[in-house]
């Protein structure tokens, strides 16, 4: 599918936004917003589409990372996609945070913390998941190889190797999930994933 796309990430550090023309033109920005001022989304979005001159009509299909992630950095931006798939009648996609990072690193474990001392985890074989996201500890966690997207101080002396994810890695896994088909036919029904370790618990409960 040759397709327009603009990619956004604001779940967590760094805010990306990276755009790729029909005709293979690439823009992209990383910011570090204070945690203060999360909603600096929209405002990045409108400075970066005037920036490069990209109109509206410019964008063919919309790429968000819905979480796990930030409450209100994750809950803002996910709001800003959906308003601009909905106006623009475009193809939405939703990337899920630890499948990203996954699909960069390959192998080995994503861990993104969740609160109270344990992380939301999952194994990874050659940029595919293999099993079902987890909550657990630190000293649960059996991989060697353990990734995150921030630096992660822990008692048991496990090495934790960070990950910065790049606009143009984002770009390529969001066109890789829209040549999948994988869109919400209803912009409107996407929700964000928070990164709150009670979310997983509750979902098992049910």
């Amino acid at each position: 599918m040759n397709s327009s796309m603009l990619a956004i990430n604001n779940a967590f550090s760094p805010t990306l936004i990276a755009f790729e023309s029909k005709n293979g033109e690439y823009f992209s920005v990383r910011e570090n917003p204070p945690k203060k001022f999360p909603n600096n989304i929209l405002f990045i979005i409108e400075s970066f589409l005037k920036a490069f001159s990209i109109k509206p009509n410019n964008i063919g299909a919309i790429a968000v990372v819905n979480g796990p992630g930030s409450f209100t950095g994750t809950r803002i931006t996910v709001v800003e996609a959906k308003i601009i798939a909905y106006s623009l009648s475009i193809p939405l996609v939703a990337i899920n945070s630890v499948k990203l990072i996954g699909n960069i690193v390959q192998n080995g474990t994503v861990a993104l913390p969740a609160g109270r001392n344990e992380f939301f985890t999952a194994e990874f074989k050659n940029g595919k998941m293999t099993g079902e996201l987890k909550c657990t500890a630190m000293d649960k966690i059996d991989s060697k190889e353990i990734y995150s997207v921030k630096k992660i101080e822990n008692e048991f002396g496990r090495k934790i190797n960070v990950v910065s994810v790049s606009g143009e890695q984002l770009l390529k896994y969001a066109k890789t999930e829209l040549e999948k088909g994988e869109i919400y036919k209803d912009p409107l029904a996407l929700k964000p994933i928070y990164l709150r370790s009670t979310d997983l618990l509750f979902k098992k409960r049910k």
